[in-house]
């Protein structure tokens, strides 16, 4: 592997990492906490993220319980999970929200699909802008005589053969989140 692709390779693993993240935030058959600990609620005269003022589990596949650890916030976790428009079920019991995922239908699988390919697409054109800054690196270097042609030949090559590597990941986590979605 080149000095020129391996000054960038965090860069392409962070790349992946962030569809992997964006991934979670997606609705699928099952209930998990990335669902909801990243929202906006008001708390003690400020924004606060969820998970920063209550705590999130899963107790069955389509439940999600929040029970903040300051009971008075209960109300103000309610009204930003109503605010959030997340079609979930919230049933408060005067301790905890309970919010309850709905059956997909056929449509809200197809909108979670394109949704799906809108952030996989973002993350493959992340990844070839990453690999048009190195490859336009290789070319200065052999513009400026540091590298020959041959290397330079070669240094894209590798690049093409590490991009691959790195595009084929995403596919891979696509794939897995569209076989969750697609699940009945």
């Amino acid at each position: 592997m080149s000095q020129f692709i391996t000054q960038y390779e965090a860069a392409f693993t962070a790349a992946v990492e962030h569809v992997r993240a964006e991934l979670q935030t997606i609705r699928g058959n099952r209930a998990h906490p990335t669902l909801v600990e990243d929202l906006k609620v008001k708390a003690y005269g400020s924004e606060m993220r969820l998970q920063e003022v209550a705590s999130i589990t899963i107790p069955e596949p389509r439940m999600i319980v929040v029970q903040p650890w300051d009971k008075t916030l209960l109300k103000d976790v309610e009204r930003g999970l109503q605010e959030a428009s997340l079609n979930l079920g919230i049933t408060n019991d005067g301790t905890v929200l309970r919010l309850t995922l709905p059956a997909l239908t056929a449509e809200s699988r197809q909108a979670l699909l394109k949704v799906l390919h809108q952030k996989l697409e973002a993350g493959r054109v992340q990844i070839r802008q990453l690999r048009e800054k190195v490859r336009e690196q290789i070319i200065k270097a052999e513009r400026d005589k540091e590298i020959s042609e041959d290397d330079r030949f070669k240094a894209q090559e590798d690049l093409e053969e590490f991009v691959k590597g790195y595009i084929e990941q995403v596919n891979t986590v696509g794939q897995r989140k569209e076989e969750e979605i697609l699940t009945v």
